[in-house]
């Protein structure tokens, strides 16, 4: 799992289209050369493990919206070939930061702190094996920063990584591209600064893009939601929950896989983390996106305890206090 012959050349390429589909059903038929590469990505994975590396993997969807304006929305299976991909990915990352660091050449690293612990909570676990767990990892992850320096990189487990895969869509990409260039070919190279200012420029755009993309795709989920039956149900999974008052029923945090969308839901039921409860879609508010929902709770699980009894007397007993309130003044007038 082991960088040990980095070469950086340029070079032409003949590319042949491949689904992820058509890659993993070749692999499983026996392709010599799939399998070799597999077999190299998961020694590679091994290596960012050992080195401390998070392992998790949300449920992820496709949406997609047609020349009509039509609105469509697919699970992405989880496919090996998509893992091996991802493992070369961030091979090449790894070996254009070494060669980088071995030659001397300014470059870009993207580096991420360890996850943080929440105050009285448990320490997130480093390898989840359930989706409340996942999450919980998820949410005490810092930002990745992007430096002249090499930093450890908490997620990938490695010591030196530069993103270099998209320079069609990210900037950073191709400015190490243009530098790696300039290097081969005896050229001037950017310094640090210079770095760092054409990186800056268009990383304080970066996060209104991102947060521009995330609400598109939200807005696109909810228009889909919107045009569902009345009576339209869905399966969630409970990311964790609490209760907004004493003794009040529960609110939980929900993941709904088909949907790739989380949500708030009150529970009309007793439901642990992880566990998988069914929803009826109420009502879907695209002005303040959100979409509200009905726990489908079994009858026989419905609230009936002595927590939710004494949350209703107490309910009442406020109720009535000011009705007597109102009453008295309504006499003294």
């Amino acid at each position: 799992g082991e960088l040990t012959d980095i070469r950086v050349v340029k070079s032409l390429v003949s590319v042949q289209r491949m689904s992820y589909a058509e890659a993993s059903a070749k692999i499983e038929e026996g392709d010599e050369l799939l399998e070799r590469m597999e077999q190299a990505a998961d020694a590679f994975r091994d290596t960012r493990e050992a080195g401390g590396a998070l392992g998790f993997n949300f449920p992820d969807v496709s949406v997609k919206v047609d020349a009509e304006g039509a609105v469509s929305i697919e699970e992405v299976p989880d496919l090996r070939s998509k893992d091996m991909v991802t493992e070369f990915m961030l091979m090449a990352g790894a070996a254009a930061s070494r060669f980088a660091l071995d030659n001397d050449i300014p470059f870009l690293y993207s580096s991420q702190e360890p996850p943080s612990q929440p105050a009285g909570g448990e320490t997130p676990s480093a390898a989840p094996t359930t989706l409340s767990k996942m999450f919980q990892l998820l949410r005490s992850l810092s930002r990745s920063t992007i430096r002249t320096q090499p930093g450890f990189h908490s997620s990938l487990g490695m010591d030196a990584y530069s993103q270099v895969t998209s320079p069609l869509r990210r900037y950073g990409d191709l400015l190490l591209h243009q530098q790696l260039r300039a290097f081969l070919d005896d050229r001037d190279l950017l310094d640090d600064e210079e770095l760092e200012a054409g990186v800056q420029a268009v990383e304080q755009k970066l996060g209104t893009l991102k947060k521009g993309e995330r609400m598109s795709r939200q807005w696109f989920t909810l228009s889909w939601l919107r045009d569902q039956p009345a009576d339209w149900q869905c399966e969630a999974v409970c990311l964790g929950y609490w209760a907004p008052k004493p003794n009040a029923p529960r609110i939980a945090q929900v993941l709904i896989p088909s949907l790739g969308l989380m949500s708030n839901v009150r529970l009309r039921a007793d439901v642990r983390k992880d566990e998988r409860m069914r929803l009826k879609l109420k009502q879907v508010r695209l002005v303040d996106m959100r979409a509200d929902w009905t726990h489908m709770a079994d009858q026989q699980k419905l609230y009936g305890t002595e927590e939710a009894d004494e949350y209703k007397k107490l309910w009442r007993a406020r109720k009535n206090v000011g009705t007597r309130m109102h009453t008295q003044t309504k006499r003294q007038g």
